[in-house]
């Protein structure tokens, strides 16, 4: 007896959205609470957050149910810092949090399967070579210890990578930026451990691609960038505050309607006064008044943009049959 074959369990995707900004500052509770506010602009799940320069660490939820993990900065150091923000629909997925020089998150992806997100904050580039150093070595140990199938990496690495050489295959192809000696690290860092550069996986215009923008916005530059272990159904994308987009509502645009402005003159009793002055400035005033009161808000589309020949052929096409040659004509018509 042949039984059939039962179904598979329908698949379902599972959309991530992992971001990363560095804060530049969040000591005072001013610039968080400014921050949160600007996140409610943004679709994300989690916000990995950098150079946030805080000296205490903070744990907190948000009026609106997000979580705020945030960590301190290095005692030596007056910058540095890491830190996350969660969604409030995704503080459900949460396992594990730690934070001491990186931020790492472990978070479950579905059922079976977890991710975890590594939050981090490289030296600068003058930085001296034993920071940079101790950098990936602690880098390299949280990779090490994450035991889940899917690995991000993300953060300000003060690095230009650039496209990526011959001899290489885990960096991108695309990139504006020549690199640097930072950028070499960070290569050599992906090549040995086998971590997906994503940030050039896809072609970008230069305007589409700096992550970071000097105090008088003549340099921009790509320092921060995403990593991952598994380089399949990855899509970066930049998003950015455009100033110039936002712009003060504009009232609607008023007519005046001459049925009603005709009506309210036949009411106003139009009296003359001996002294030509007054008698002028009097019928000013009142024509005044009656032109504000007949104006109308303008209509949102003009009526006169369909005739009304268009008007009757389309009424007869909406009750002809389709199916015949008088349709296909009435069609042409229109």
């Amino acid at each position: 007896m042949n039984l059939p074959r039962p179904r598979p369990p329908p698949t379902r995707r599972v959309d991530l959205h992992l971001c990363t900004f560095n804060a530049r500052s969040l000591c005072a509770n001013s610039q968080l609470s400014l921050l949160m506010d600007e996140c409610q602009r943004v679709k994300f799940d989690v916000i990995g957050l950098s150079e946030m320069k805080r000296k205490e660490p903070l744990t907190a939820t948000w009026r609106d149910g997000s979580g705020i993990f945030l960590g301190a900065r290095k005692e030596d150091s007056i910058s540095g810092g890491v830190g996350f923000i969660f969604a409030s629909h995704f503080l459900h997925r949460v396992r594990n949090v730690r934070i001491v020089c990186l931020a790492v998150l472990e978070f479950e992806v579905s059922p079976q399967l977890t991710g975890s997100l590594i939050q981090a904050y490289a030296p600068v580039l003058d930085a001296n070579e034993q920071e940079h150093a101790d950098f990936y070595d602690n880098l390299s140990d949280a990779i090490r210890e994450c035991r889940s199938h899917y690995k991000f990496i993300s953060g300000d690495f003060n690095a230009h990578v650039g496209p990526r050489k011959d001899h290489e295959v885990y960096l991108s192809p695309h990139s504006t930026e020549t690199r640097n000696e930072s950028g070499e690290r960070l290569a050599a860092f992906c090549e040995a451990h086998r971590l997906y550069n994503c940030n050039g996986f896809f072609e970008k215009r230069a305007e589409k691609r700096w992550t970071h923008a000097s105090p008088d916005g003549a340099h921009l530059h790509e320092l921060d960038h995403f990593l991952t272990n598994r380089r399949s159904k990855i899509h970066l994308s930049l998003t950015r505050a455009k100033l110039g987009l936002l712009r003060s509502r504009q009232p609607r645009r008023r007519l005046l309607n001459p049925s009603i402005a005709s009506t309210l003159a036949k009411l106003v009793p139009f009296d003359t006064i001996d002294d030509v002055n007054e008698d002028y400035c009097l019928l000013v005033e009142t024509i005044s008044q009656i032109g504000k009161q007949a104006m109308a808000p303008a209509p949102y589309h003009s009526t006169k943009r369909i005739s009304d020949q268009s008007r009757e052929l389309l009424e007869k096409r909406r009750t002809a049959d389709r199916t015949t040659d008088a349709y296909h004509a009435l069609c042409k018509e229109c």
